[in-house]
């Protein structure tokens, strides 16, 4: 026969350990409810007042919070991820409908992962959610990613527009390159777009960046949709922000 011969040092070797090692830590975790919620404020730049929240996820392990960069990856690479996004969709419906009535405004957005608009019962299990917390579904924002519209437009398509139809509201995540910015935008039913923090730090830089950076808000606001940026780190990243007409 024949010897392979691999390196661990090789991506695919890692990603397999990273697996092995994680995938029964994210089960017990799941199990025994060792998942929990945080919130980040999504803030008006113009007045400082607050916009919604974005639901971030952390899981607890011998003592130690994991970072979602951590466990996601996994979770994605062995199925487990629709239980995680189904675990976070529910106790998102739970907080929000916990809190006090003069905190009836709070509203919140959630990333669905890829995998998870595959699932069937995606739809009926956030509807009946709603339905038992009388929960009202515009407090209720879910963010997909670009790359879940390009590989699957029509099966992502049919998703939003029923998540719209329950009143809820849809963010589109553009990735660093934004190469399919315009036609996405113009042809997908999305309320927020949500550019990634790695195009801020590339571009915020050079100045025929920012024109360009200027050309696609303007378009955004033209088309009557929000435009939401990440990892705006310095008081001088947010003025230029505002001086390229970034609210």
């Amino acid at each position: 026969g024949r010897i392979g011969i691999n390196s661990a040092d090789k991506k695919t070797i890692k990603s397999r350990q990273s697996d092995i090692f994680w995938t029964p830590i994210i089960q017990e975790a799941l199990r025994q409810n060792r998942l929990f919620l945080v919130f980040q404020p999504v803030v008006e730049l113009n007045n400082g007042t607050i916009s919604h929240y974005e639901v971030l996820l952390r899981m607890r392990s011998d003592g130690k919070i994991i970072l979602p960069n951590v466990f996601i990856p996994v979770a994605e690479r062995t199925g487990l991820i629709q239980a995680i996004d189904l675990w976070v969709i529910e106790n998102t419906i739970d907080f929000l409908a916990a809190l006090p009535s003069h905190r009836a405004y709070v509203s919140v957005a959630i990333k669905l992962s890829a995998s998870s608009l595959d699932y069937s019962d995606l739809l009926e299990t956030i509807q009946g959610k709603l339905e038992l917390t009388w929960l009202e579904a515009n407090r209720l924002m879910f963010e997909i990613a670009e790359t879940a519209v390009t590989d699957n437009f029509e099966r992502t398509l049919d998703m939003v527009n029923k998540l719209r139809g329950l009143g809820c509201k849809i963010a589109m995540k553009m990735g660093n390159t934004g190469f399919y910015f315009q036609d996405h935008l113009k042809t997908f039913p999305v309320d927020y777009i949500k550019f990634d923090g790695q195009l801020i730090k590339h571009w915020i830089s050079d100045e025929n960046d920012q024109l360009l950076l200027k050309s696609m808000v303007d378009v955004v606001r033209k088309l009557g949709k929000k435009a939401i940026f990440v990892y705006v780190e310095t008081p001088g990243a947010v003025l230029k922000l505002r001086d390229v007409g970034v609210t």
